[in-house]
């Protein structure tokens, strides 16, 4: 399944609000160049609805290659390059209703041994539409676009003559008319002032303006112009903006969005600078080094040291030229994070849709790909099984290479031994011989990945500040009934909620303890589908300190919550399951007692079954049967640890 996705609601046509998901209009795609015929299946309707295919090599030099389906087939544009059109036959050579096809083992797209990002851009009203015209060389001459909102955002190129510049118009370069000023995409240079682009005239829901100079609007030339949108509503997928820079190095200057972005482009206008471009995909980390392509460039991918950060609401930027300069003025173009729910999904999606189990042997080698059965991988929780050292290892996209681990009771820390990378399509990369939590020769791991999905599981990240109520935002749109609050590189507990307990209790993950009474943890406040609350207590809102939330929710025939009082005897639970639990954890509430994992790669059956705990260090047990399998969900022996008569417990199990 596309790991692309969102939702929204956008104007059309008589004012009535249709649905729109970024998923099918947006995607970055990331490739290895095979030499020949290679399609990518985005999940993206180009044959049917049209739109953009940007494709850069991130492994060596090579200019960004600009395809549409206005223009045709193997015809492209370089946009670090004021040449006209190219046409080979090596290249996006066909547009497809799930993504493109490549023909040809051109550097430019498809060389054998380099690495690739692809950017698709798919027509549809308030996101994107591109078109082609000729040019008359006529002041106000109007040019008919199917946007179906005002542009934010104008790239034209001329494509029948070299030697004209990529003329860019954005919202808010500047002071009113905006129209008056431009940019050059191919260039560094800061913003220019003429009205001979534009006509100094604003662009309208339906059409754009143009002057008579021959770089737009030359006599008898050919063009084409790529149109993005921009809305100002919350519920939006798509927005251009601006931001003063103020120099600050400490990730405090936050662009606010109403959504967390997946895809930013970022320009300084009032001084020279480059295009810079980021997504998720390659990786955009609060912690460690963000890849940079620019957009102006044809040089291979960078990387900087934590240049901007996601947050539910936005991005920040620290200190530096391309991003915040202080009193600074730049502009961006922000593409909202996946958003999907499970329910839109058709086909629909099932649990091996959005949840993996991996189990590997370490080698120390460096830059080792782990795949997880096609799961795109936000967290990774990641376990040895045969040694002591470290429990429960979490690691996230957000994050990037860094690992969240415990060395037992009440103790937690971040640790870069386990060094993580996540710029694939399926899976993730670890580090080799220094990197002994994640690929130490000869040991053995145990690694279940998750991927963030509406209804099923997301990632929330914020700062504490230590006050009496406060609202974070999360993505799940729906009540979480599980939440995991990790502090950032400090000893705090684990603080977790359970829909079963209620926001008067809370339970620490990072130990086995029993479930306490504190109402100022949660702040006594349930969550809703769209924000949880956190209370004074350092538990969960520590002044200054840097937390991520994981956050769960029961989906039908997917995941299941829940809670149960154990029996002593034989005792079932029924997860509304049809083919079992892949993945059960479960912890004692009511008394001490550890978070144990099964699963059914090591085995969940009707006999002894290893198990992992996941708050202490040790090696998995094993010996002992305490869980059973049932196509409800899963079965609990009379004899089981979890099954303990009279006593309480709460689980979190996937199909």
């Amino acid at each position: 399944m596309d790991p692309i996705t969102q939702q929204t609601t956008l104007a059309s046509a008589g004012g009535k609000k249709d649905p729109l998901y970024v998923d099918d209009v947006f995607s970055t795609f990331l490739y290895d160049g095979t030499g020949g015929t290679h399609s990518i299946n985005n999940g993206i309707d180009l044959s049917g609805e049209g739109g953009l295919v940007w494709v850069k090599r991130r492994s060596s030099s090579e200019s960004h290659n600009l395809f549409d389906t206005e223009r045709g087939a193997n015809k492209y544009l370089k946009t670090d390059s004021s040449d006209g059109q190219y046409t080979s036959g090596s290249g996006v050579s066909s547009f497809n209703s799930n993504g493109f096809t490549m023909s040809g083992s051109s550097g430019t797209t498809n060389a054998s041994g380099s690495t690739y990002a692809s950017w698709n851009f798919r027509k549809a009203p308030g996101f994107f539409d591109v078109v082609t015209y000729t040019g008359n060389g006529t002041a106000g001459r109007t040019i008919a676009h199917n946007l179906g909102s005002v542009p934010g955002m104008i790239i034209i190129k001329c494509t029948s003559e070299s030697g004209r510049e990529w003329v860019v118009y954005h919202r808010e370069i500047g002071a009113s008319p905006p129209a008056s000023y431009y940019l050059w995409l191919q260039s560094t240079n800061a913003r220019g002032s003429s009205g001979n682009y534009f006509d100094d005239t604003a662009p309208t829901s339906s059409v754009f303006t143009l002057g008579a100079i021959n770089t737009v609007n030359g006599t008898g030339k050919s063009y084409v112009a790529y149109i993005f949108a921009h809305d100002e509503s919350d519920e939006s997928i798509i927005k251009c903006g601006s931001y003063t820079g103020d120099g600050t190095t400490n990730d405090t200057k936050k662009i606010t969005l109403g959504f967390e972005p997946q895809w930013v482009l970022i320009k300084r206008t009032n001084i020279s600078s480059s295009w810079m471009m980021h997504d998720n995909i390659r990786g955009i980390a609060s912690v460690g080094y963000d890849p940079i392509l620019l957009a102006n460039s044809g040089n291979s991918e960078t990387t900087d040291k934590n240049v901007i950060s996601l947050h539910p609401d936005g991005f920040s930027v620290i200190a530096g030229e391309g991003h915040n300069g202080n009193g600074s003025t730049y502009i961006y173009m922000a593409i909202r994070r996946p958003n999907k729910p499970l329910d839109a999904y058709d086909p629909p999606l099932d649990a091996t849709d959005v949840f993996g189990i991996t189990q590997y042997t370490g080698n120390n080698i460096s830059d080792r790909h782990i795949t997880t059965g096609g799961v795109f991988a936000d967290l990774i929780l990641s376990s040895i099984t045969n040694q002591s050292g470290i429990a429960g290892m979490w690691t996230d996209r957000l994050r990037g290479g860094d690992s969240f681990g415990n060395s037992g009771p009440g103790t937690s820390y971040w640790t870069i031994n386990g060094w993580y990378d996540f710029d694939v399509m399926d899976g993730y990369k670890i580090g080799g011989t220094s990197y002994t939590y994640s690929n130490n020769s000869g040991y053995n791991f145990s690694s279940y990945a998750f991927k963030r999905v509406p209804h099923f599981f997301d990632i929330a990240t914020y700062t504490g500040n230590g006050a009496t109520s406060s609202s974070i935002n999360h993505d799940l749109n729906k009540i979480p009934e599980l939440i995991i609050t990790v502090p950032y590189n400090t000893n705090d507990d684990w603080a977790t909620y359970s829909a079963a307990l209620g926001a008067s209790k809370y339970i620490k993950l990072s130990s086995g303890t029993a479930a306490a009474t504190n109402t100022n943890v949660w702040n006594n406040t349930s969550p809703t589908s769209s924000v949880f609350t956190v209370g004074s207590d350092t538990a969960a809102n520590s002044s200054g300190t840097t937390y991520y939330a994981y956050l769960f929710a029961s989906n039908p025939g997917i995941s299941k919550v829940g809670s149960y009082t154990g029996t002593g005897s034989t005792l079932t639970i029924d997860c509304g399951f049809t083919s079992g639990a892949r993945f059960v954890l479960i912890k004692r509430s009511s008394g001490p007692g550890d978070w144990r994992l099964w699963d059914t790669t090591r085995g969940i059956v009707s006999g002894h079954e290893p198990y992992i705990s996941v708050n202490d260090p040790a090696a998995e047990t094993t010996g002992y049967d305490f869980i059973d399998p049932h196509n409800s969900g899963f079965s609990l022996p009379a004899s089981a640890a979890a099954n303990e008569s009279g006593e309480t417990y709460i689980f979190l199990a996937i199909a």
